[in-house]
């Protein structure tokens, strides 16, 4: 059960905007790492074994790396992108862009990092 694992994803189409659900159980902000970019995002991080230097008897609970990238079917507003973290459901809400309008500063009231990077980087 070491090595890369694949947190379950739920995504909902609400309106002018799309919520993401991210099934992250034993971690905290710190162990996340959020990249938006136009049309979605990546999602990474590590999640640790909680017992070291044991034999273990029977391994259930995944533990390591994972990496998952998920293009949404339209523009994403990046700079009104929001995230929380509940009972291990990561949940982050990704506006349309409304075409009409450009932001020039990037601001954001999440608990962990966004880094916006283009998507070719």
């Amino acid at each position: 059960m070491y090595g890369n694992w694949t947190p379950a994803i739920d995504i909902y189409k609400a309106q002018n905007a799309w919520l993401v659900y991210v099934e992250l159980p034993g971690l905290s902000s710190g162990d996340i790492e959020l990249i938006v970019f136009a049309d979605g995002f990546a999602i990474r991080g590590t999640r640790i074994s909680p017992e070291k230097g044991l034999t273990a008897e029977k391994l259930e609970i995944f533990t390591g790396t994972f990496h998952r990238e998920i293009h949404l079917p339209g523009k994403v507003d990046i700079p009104e992108v929001t995230a929380s973290m509940k009972k291990g459901i990561l949940c982050i809400k990704f506006p349309e862009l409304n075409q009409t309008s450009i932001r020039t500063s990037v601001t954001s009231s999440v608990e962990f990092t966004i880094e916006i990077k283009n998507k070719g980087e």
